[in-house]
């Protein structure tokens, strides 16, 4: 079962593929993401309170309700990512990638090695993502290679100052700036759009456009009027790939919002 990536299928298209990232380990959040027509939904193995064996439920309620599947795997290690790959995710998100070294090995495991191409995934036929046994493997591993979506995150001053390297690696997709994270590495905690934040932020993403890789970050504004200002204004900076935010914050916004309305 060749399942759709709609990131790519946005991409391609010239839209937006908006998404959402889960952090509680809950499949009926993922179920509710889909019914709302959201392309993609990230897997968060890093800041949620799961690992494999809690991601996987989350992939097939992504499957069932019809949006993409991606995982934010917990660090660079190859293994992770060969693993939720197998298990069904159409993509993966690498935190914390401070050198090409890093990129390198991390973009390898998510291709399979076809023609030379310096993928080291395993070639198993008996996985979730080959829906248990392919007819075709040589046309499901060209399918799979073309079509998995690799985003890494730069969050450090390490990985800033090594940016030209991590980015010449062959086969990133898009790049993330964890701008909560280097807000809080160059001495402004919780403050991602403090102007040195967002200079970074620019350099990093001028530096992916450079190479033809997508550009990616997060509306972080919480009522609506606003963050569809920002979504209009990062859409018109050819942003293709935005969050909308994580199930937590959502969640957390809206039962402080009621409390406070209910006790003034």
């Amino acid at each position: 079962m060749l399942r759709e990536n709609r990131i790519w299928t946005a991409v391609r298209a010239d839209e937006v593929a908006l998404g959402i990232n889960v952090q509680t380990g809950s499949p009926e959040v993922v179920e509710m993401v889909g019914a709302q027509g959201y392309e993609w939904v990230l897997i968060d193995c890093e800041h949620g309170a799961f690992g494999l064996d809690g991601a996987v439920p989350l992939i097939r309620a992504a499957e069932a309700s019809g949006v993409t599947p991606i995982v934010r795997v917990p660090d660079a290690k190859p293994s992770f990512v060969m693993r939720v790959l197998d298990a069904g995710a159409m993509g993966v998100v690498i935190p914390r990638v401070e050198t090409a070294l890093q990129a390198k090995a991390a973009v390898s495991a998510a291709r399979y090695p076809v023609d030379a191409n310096g993928g080291e995934r395993g070639a198993c036929p008996n996985t979730r993502a080959t829906w248990h046994l392919p007819d075709d493997w040589d046309a499901f591993a060209r399918w799979s290679n073309d079509n998995v979506f690799v985003m890494i995150l730069v969050e450090t001053c390490k990985g800033l100052d090594n940016i030209e390297a991590i980015l010449d690696v062959e086969g990133i997709d898009a790049l993330g700036s964890g701008s909560f994270d280097l807000a809080q590495a160059i001495g402004h905690p919780g403050q991602p759009n403090h102007p040195e934040v967002q200079a970074l932020v620019t350099r990093l993403m001028a530096c992916a456009r450079r190479r033809g890789i997508l550009p990616t970050t997060t509306l972080f504004s919480a009522d609506p009027a606003t963050a569809r200002a920002e979504y209009d204004a990062l859409h018109g900076q050819g942003y293709r790939v935005l969050s909308a935010g994580s199930d937590r914050r959502m969640m957390s916004l809206a039962l402080r919002d009621k409390i406070r309305m209910a006790r003034g």
